[in-house]
């Protein structure tokens, strides 16, 4: 055996130099390119919200009669014909009126869900077939839609039907 590198040795160590310093490059060249790209936080979605549902009653009567049923602790902002739920509902005479309480309550960004007393109306269990009859006390969900004004049970009604 021969003591020290033979021609082999350095063809061979000169080799894997170039391989380490072609992978080094390459290596380097995708570390670059990976910088370049967004944030993966940025290409996933965000998760929305949830809709703020917006009830509109058609007269201050039947906001009033369904805000004398809420609790006073639940109510995060109000105004004249209209108020928030701090489940993020909001009753209301109409749009407009509904705008007010929706700032407040900084919920301005999120989607909105507009229940009015038609969709109210034909909405699941809303009628008096079987399974959607209401106590004896109380008629279908479809003439509480209808009423102009609502007793505190009603609103109630109303409430929990819309949750």
């Amino acid at each position: 055996m021969q003591a020290g590198m033979t021609s082999q040795h350095f063809a061979g160590l000169a080799s894997l130099v170039v391989f380490l310093l072609g992978a080094g490059y390459h290596l380097g060249w995708h570390r670059d390119v990976l910088a370049e790209l967004p944030p993966l936080e940025s290409l996933v979605p965000a998760p929305q919200p949830e809709p703020v549902l917006i009830l509109l009653l058609g007269s201050e009567e039947s906001v009033e009669s369904v805000r004398s049923a809420i609790a006073s602790e639940r109510i995060v902002a109000s105004s004249p014909g209209a108020f928030a739920i701090d489940s993020g509902r909001i009753v209301a005479v109409d749009v407009e009126t509904a705008s007010d309480p929706l700032n407040a309550a900084g919920w301005a960004d999120r989607p909105l869900e507009i229940l009015t007393a038609d969709r109210l109306a034909r909405a699941p269990g809303a009628g008096t077939g079987a399974g959607a009859e209401a106590p004896p006390s109380l008629p279908p969900i479809a003439e509480l839609a209808k009423k102009p004004t609502l007793t505190a049970g009603e609103a109630m009604r109303l409430l929990e039907h819309i949750q």
